[in-house]
């Protein structure tokens, strides 16, 4: 019984909300048919405009008039004048519809001019100068277009955040956003010659377990590495041994280059330094290339200002731009 009358409340409670919305719809109806009325100055010229019959509009001023138990308009064959309650409906009904142009000309605005705030969301690998010459050359073509940045490793939620882009390094979790593909980053397993000489060279991924390591702390796959298997050419998770725990590209490479482990890092980060001789690259047929991918909300109704970043992004992104120390 019970259950019975909760079942009953909730739906006179859901027919309730019903009514209440579609009382609702049927006033600001007429109340646009009222604004209209007064606009115009005159039923037929606003039934000609809106679209409707001269009845129509007179019956829906009526049912006004007798849910409110005023009266709105002083009328006759010749002329109408609105009445001290009208005139107060008037000034209300104005101000809404004054306030809805101005709100419908800035979407206007927002769809076709660039200008606004973008919200961009950036590893921290890549807070390198390529990144901010193009957000710098954005602003000054667009100039009443500001991009708010932010540099970190968290994993976010776009639409909670309020963020309009986010670059994403390795792969896509599955999700409802939609993705433009970038580049490749080649990718390195490093260690210092005085580490290599004192622990020896992993043969395999397997071999980690028994080496001292420096990892990520925001690793998405934990105590753990992904490689491509040489000969089945499968992604396999690799467990390893001891771990520093970083949270940067720079400590990372400073802690392997001591000879404090062995770390993981993406080739425009470490090129130079196994150049240099102060790295060296271990595992190679083990290494694969991971994606940088720009992901945004959604594709339709883009604004300019997003539209056109995504495209600047597009152009000046490449291997050769992230390997540039001046780019």
């Amino acid at each position: 019984m019970d259950v019975f009358i909760g079942f009953f409340d909730a739906y006179c409670y859901y027919i309730g909300r019903l009514y209440m919305i579609g009382n609702l719809k049927k006033e600001l109806n007429q109340i646009y048919f009222f604004y209209h009325i007064k606009l115009y100055g005159s039923f037929s010229i606003a039934a000609m405009k809106m679209g409707v019959s001269r009845s129509s509009l007179m019956l829906n001023i009526r049912d006004l008039e007798e849910y409110y138990q005023v009266r709105l308009i002083n009328r006759n064959t010749r002329r109408f004048s609105l009445t001290k309650e009208g005139e107060m409906l008037w000034e209300y009904a104005r101000n809404i519809y004054l306030n809805l142009e101005k709100a419908t000309e800035s979407l206007n605005d927002f769809s076709r001019v660039n200008k606004g705030k973008i919200t961009v969301h950036i590893p921290t690998v890549l807070d390198i100068p390529v990144m901010y010459n193009i957000f710098s050359e954005y602003m000054k073509i667009y100039p009443e277009v500001i991009i708010d940045t932010i540099f970190d490793d968290k994993r976010i939620d776009m639409i909670d955040e309020g963020v309009d882009l986010s670059f994403h390094i390795g792969d896509l979790p599955d999700s409802n956003y939609h993705a433009r593909q970038l580049i490749y980053f080649d990718t390195y397993i490093v260690a210092s010659k005085d580490y290599i000489e004192k622990n020896g060279v992993p043969q395999t991924p397997n071999d980690l377990i028994n080496h001292q390591c420096v990892n990520f702390c925001h690793c998405k796959t934990g105590d753990k590495w992904k490689f491509k298997n040489p000969e089945t050419h499968q992604y396999e998770n690799y467990k390893l041994g001891n771990t520093i725990k970083v949270s940067s590209e720079k400590a990372l490479l400073s802690f392997s280059e001591q000879g404090l482990g062995i770390g993981s890092a993406l080739g425009f980060t470490c090129r130079d330094k196994i150049r240099e001789g102060l790295l060296i690259p271990i595992l190679t047929e083990w290494t694969y290339d991971v994606p940088l991918t720009l992901v945004f909300i959604s594709k339709e109704f883009m604004p300019a200002r997003l539209r056109n970043l995504i495209k600047l992004i597009c152009d000046n992104i490449s291997i050769a731009s992230m390997y540039s120390r001046n780019s």
